[in-house]
């Protein structure tokens, strides 16, 4: 898998859990911690120091089902606005530093903690509240209205978006874009 078949891995593993907590699925733990570590990865060499190609088979299998076989399309829509949002905040640089000052003092105050610990979810949220929420497009999540009432499940669905976002930054800049979601899904799938 080449980097930007890793990025869209992550982006589609990030959309594809998302979807999993809104309509009340079950998820791997570890599914989510292997995308919400990428978040406290600054400045690396290459993607694969950003998400583990090993714990993204969940990210492959909800890409197929998107782009080969035209299952959960809405996903497509999320990865899409996560594109969009990366590239305002991209273009925002205070927003940008501020949000990077947050992860890295959550890293520093982490302690060891699982990144799934619902305090540690709840901090991510709010940084994705404070920073990418104001911003638009505003990604809309269906689901469960009990599940989207739930505040661990609010919590993680927040974080994975930012995560999906942190996905998307790494995406374009391996050369991916918004637009070949929609007319290039063939060859997306080789690079998977």
């Amino acid at each position: 898998m080449n980097e930007r078949g890793l990025a869209l891995a992550a982006m589609f593993q990030c959309a594809g859990l998302v979807d999993d907590l809104a309509y009340r699925r079950p998820v791997h733990e570890s599914d989510l911690a292997c995308v919400l570590q990428g978040l406290f990865v600054f400045d690396p060499p290459e993607a694969r120091a950003v998400f583990n190609p090993a714990c993204l088979g969940t990210g492959r299998q909800v890409a197929r089902e998107c782009l080969d076989q035209s299952k959960r399309l809405h996903l497509i829509g999320y990865l899409g606005n996560m594109t969009a949002l990366q590239a305002r905040l991209n273009n925002r640089p205070a927003s940008s530093e501020a949000l990077r000052t947050g992860l890295q003092q959550l890293q520093a105050t982490q302690n060891g903690r699982p990144l799934t610990q619902l305090d540690v979810l709840e901090t991510m949220a709010r940084l994705y509240s404070e920073h990418i929420s104001p911003m638009s497009p505003r990604i809309m999540v269906q689901g469960q209205p009990q599940a989207l009432r739930n505040a661990r499940t609010v919590a993680a669905i927040r974080s994975l978006l930012l995560a999906g976002i942190r996905a998307a930054r790494l995406w374009t800049q391996t050369g991916g874009s918004r637009w070949h979601l929609v007319f290039r899904r063939k060859k997306l799938l080789s690079d998977l």
